[in-house]
């Protein structure tokens, strides 16, 4: 005999600007509260890659926070963190030491991304024997020669020197050597998480298609794929691995590809892999509703963001689920298609988004609210 499912699984994405993952869940847990004080829930805030990755994942996983002080994208030092499971295992986001909030200068040509490599070296000084790293929201299109060159890669010139561990260092690029800090990496597992496929060059590539997020014009944009495609050509023709046309070596600026080619990475869906690391399928299992959400959905969301991967395991699962925006456009039918049962707009009364966005917590709370009460109504139609 199956067992009865009564508890409600909270499991919301950010929404950006104004909420975390795990601020919306406290939120809606206190709309739950208002109706059914002594509700039983589930918690699961999402995330597929970027930030949030790190925070989301440490509230779930047992294991610690450790904070260092590492190099920013514009090369200042900053304060990031990493967590480091008790298996030994390295949860590390690309974004704490290399995203794009960090950067004042916005430049992609000059960024780097040797701050998450110096995040990575510590993981492995502690005995850490496996990296997932989240890539999302990256300020460079480096192809991730700056982690790679914390790990023990050097990149050199004709002259064997040093290139600049940036995006305008690539043209110069004539040699790759593994020094000898590299060799403990050849036992190190690399998962990458991405939820992208765009290739590393070309116009649905790492330059044209996320450049101009990161404050490049058009004619840096040319120079950035003119870098990456010289990167792509020496890594085929030094190391033998083709990555120029690989669905995802562009993400982050072309870390996906880097990662594949220089440390033997793996690229997997983001949204999979966090969904097995908190454990998903269990809280499904479990749970007689999700309530789910994010700022705005809209193509985006359609097109693979997390909440889409979220309904499709919940309409496996026969679990309804109903998810919170600040606004929705486009064809939503498609998303009742792959399994979310309803969207609501939690906006009331708020005339822009600057306003609204001030009491997005409020709304969030109180839109919960009136959802538990709909479901608690005996109506027959």
């Amino acid at each position: 005999m199956q067992k009865e499912r009564k508890k409600i699984l909270l499991a919301p994405d950010s929404f950006k600007g104004s909420l975390e993952a795990s601020e919306v869940v406290v939120a809606m847990e206190q709309g739950i509260r208002r109706v059914m004080p002594d509700a039983s829930l589930l918690y699961g805030p999402l995330s597929d890659g970027g930030e949030g990755w790190l925070a989301n994942l440490m509230t779930v996983l047992p294991g610690s926070l450790i904070e260092k002080e590492v190099h920013g994208p514009d090369g200042n030092v900053v304060k990031a963190k990493y967590g480091l499971l008790q298996d030994g295992i390295a949860i590390v986001e690309l974004a704490q030491a290399s995203g794009l909030s960090l950067s004042s200068k916005r430049n992609p040509m000059l960024s780097n991304t040797l701050g998450t490599g110096e995040l990575i070296r510590d993981a492995l000084d502690r005995g850490a024997r496996k990296v997932i790293l989240g890539i999302g929201g990256s300020a460079t299109n480096d192809a991730g020669i700056g982690l790679a060159s914390a790990l023990g890669v050097a990149f050199l010139n004709a002259k064997g020197e040093s290139i600049e561990l940036n995006a305008r260092g690539l043209a110069a690029l004539e040699e790759i050597k593994l020094t000898d800090s590299y060799n403990r990496c050849r036992d190190i597992e690399f998962l990458v998480a991405c939820d992208v496929q765009n290739p590393l060059i070309g116009p649905d590539g790492a330059s044209f298609t996320y450049a101009p997020q990161k404050g490049a014009d058009f004619q840096m944009v040319l120079q950035l794929d003119a870098h990456l495609r010289h990167f792509a050509n020496k890594v085929e023709s030094l190391l033998g691995e083709k990555i120029a046309d690989v669905p995802g070596a562009g993400a982050a600026g072309g870390v996906g590809g880097g990662m594949m080619a220089l440390l033997g990475a793996k690229l997997v869906s983001g949204i999979d892999l966090y969904f097995e690391l908190i454990g998903l399928d269990d809280s499904l299992n479990e749970a007689s509703l999700v309530l789910s959400g994010e700022g705005r959905i809209d193509e985006q969301t359609i097109q693979g963001k997390a909440l889409l991967g979220l309904a499709r395991r919940a309409k496996i699962k026969n679990v309804p689920m109903i998810a919170l925006c600040g606004s929705y456009t486009g064809d939503l039918g498609v998303l009742y298609q792959e399994g979310m049962g309803a969207i609501y707009a939690i906006n009331h009364g708020q005339e822009d988004w600057e306003q609204a966005r001030l009491f997005v917590r409020q709304n969030i709370a109180d839109s919960t609210e009136q959802i538990i009460r709909t479901l608690q109504l005996e109506v027959t139609i």
